[in-house]
């Protein structure tokens, strides 16, 4: 074993108590997630994303996804959409079913990471960066129909592999060039995730005296230009992307606040003991742990995905960025390791605070209260009108909820929109789907001269319709502080049509 792996000698009987008192804790923890996830997963409604690749693999075969995917149906590689369409294949489709991979793959990736931890800091505080994995804010893409949380254990399994000690077999090089093959055609911004790990290479190689492993940076490399496989597809993504990044308030513009955001969402409440753990790390003396190195420029993966967005996509979301919690995890486990004798107590104290914040655990997209209660008002509403609304990202998700219901899109061209981002992806899709439910709001409102409009606040995404409407067709104007639905008449229509 290496040097690193032994820098806390075992004395006696209370050590191995808190070692097993840590993993006990750990197996709370996974027991309140699996609950937790399970639960939220089979009751909250699909968001927008999620809805985009559950249309995408509801299409017919590989082709036809293929297909949508070039035509724009969402901005992702296919593996991700083919193992959904898997999944229905198999007869699973409800919520829980179609979520339950994601769930699964934080867990591996929380495993993968205190697997990491306890080479080089001994049980307890594997333990600990473990649970710190499963009460982050990877918990709000662990109970989505997305590809984050397989792109992050992916990576997790790749470090995992690469952090084992002695010279790497070619059987170990390949799994770990096949993983990041894999995260890549999950994700097109897994690409940075290859480079993030030649550079954990080229790191420990510099450490531990020695030349990099030519074979390793190979096989990373070969990975990374797996993404020319995906090549028409990313640059589809590329030219649709390139209209939707030039709106004034596009809603993944990279600014410095989304990437305080990133860490925000990550750490939430866990800033407190991770900063404790910082100041003890600083005043005491410790042994040098050559994983701090990797684990710091894992930390500082959004950083990464922030600059590629910034000089090169133009496109930054904190969920680009979600693999950047493992680094942040790891340190979890080494700061807690310069307590010294008192390592394993204060992970299993921390365990413990772990178990008791559970129930404030962020429920992310998909718990937002914004979209449960454009839901509800919906539901709640007996008109026989057709619902009408100019929010794209509303609009999808309220044809997913609600099937049997006649909910159409209004496009209004002449409207201008400050981001007119999920305009567009509503309108690529009406080209994939043309029962869809989308029309020009001039045309449909001289066949149906009384409607209703669905209407929120700002934050529920762009909606140019409500102000087309004040000007076209005669209503009381939407509350502006939550989701209604609002009576529409239009006026006469001159000879057919609306000039």
């Amino acid at each position: 074993m290496p040097a690193d792996t032994a820098v806390r000698p075992r004395s006696g009987g209370a050590m191995l108590t808190l070692d097993r008192a840590a993993v006990l804790a750990f197996v709370a923890i996974s027991a309140v997630y699996f609950r937790q996830a399970t639960t939220l997963a089979a009751h909250a409604p699909f968001w927008m994303d999620e809805i985009l690749t559950l249309r995408t693999a509801r299409l017919a075969d590989a082709a036809a996804i293929w297909s949508a995917l070039v035509r724009g149906a969402e901005f992702t590689p296919p593996l991700g959409d083919l193992l959904v369409h898997a999944v229905y294949r198999a007869g699973i489709t409800d919520a829980l079913g179609l979520r339950a991979v994601s769930i699964a793959a934080i867990y591996v990736a929380a495993l993968a990471t205190g697997a990491i931890v306890r080479r080089h800091a001994g049980t307890a505080p594997a333990a600990l960066a473990a649970g710190v994995m499963l009460s982050s804010g990877l918990f709000g893409y662990a109970v989505q129909v997305r590809p984050y949380a397989l792109v992050t254990a992916a990576f997790a399994g790749a470090l995992m592999l690469h952090d084992r000690p002695g010279r790497a077999s070619n059987r170990r090089i390949v799994a770990i060039g096949m993983l990041l093959a894999l995260a890549i055609g999950l994700h097109f911004y897994a690409l940075l995730l290859a480079g993030a790990l030649a550079l954990v290479e080229l790191f420990k190689a510099s450490s531990e005296r020695r030349k990099p492993d030519a074979r390793l940076l190979i096989a990373i490399a070969i990975a990374a230009g797996s993404i020319l496989l995906y090549w028409p597809i990313l640059h589809a993504a590329r030219m649709f992307s390139a209209v939707d990044v030039t709106a004034p308030d596009y809603y993944a513009r990279p600014t410095l606040a989304a990437l305080v955001d990133t860490y925000t969402m990550l750490l939430g409440w866990l800033v407190v003991p991770l900063s404790a753990l910082l100041a003890a790390r600083l005043v005491r003396p410790h042994d040098a742990i050559p994983l701090e190195r990797t684990a710091v420029l894992v930390a500082a993966i959004p950083l990464g995905v922030f600059l590629f967005a910034s000089l090169v996509s133009h496109s930054y979301a904190e969920r680009y960025a979600l693999s950047g919690m493992i680094g942040i995890a790891m340190l979890f486990g080494i700061f807690v390791r310069t307590l010294g004798r008192h390592a394993d107590l204060a992970s299993v104290a921390i365990l413990l605070l772990l178990i008791v914040m559970a129930p404030w655990r962020d429920r992310g997209e998909i718990g937002k209260t914004d979209r449960l209660d454009a839901l509800s008002t919906v539901a709640a509403a007996p008109t026989a009108d057709p619902i009408v609304t100019g929010s794209g990202l509303r609009f999808l998700e309220l044809r997913e909820a609600f099937p049997g219901r006649r909910i159409v899109f209004l496009d209004t061209p002449g409207a201008k929109s400050p981001d007119p981002t999920n305009r567009n992806q509503v309108l690529r899709w009406a080209a994939i789907d043309p029962a869809l439910g989308i029309a020009d709001a001039r045309t449909f409102l001289c066949a149906h001269p009384t409607v209703s409009l669905f209407a929120q606040p700002a934050n529920g995404g762009a909606d140019p319709l409500p102000l087309w409407l004040a000007r076209h067709a005669d209503l009381t104007p939407p509350p502006a502080g939550r989701a209604s639905l609002t009576r529409v008449h239009a006026r006469p229509c001159p000879h057919g049509s609306r000039s």
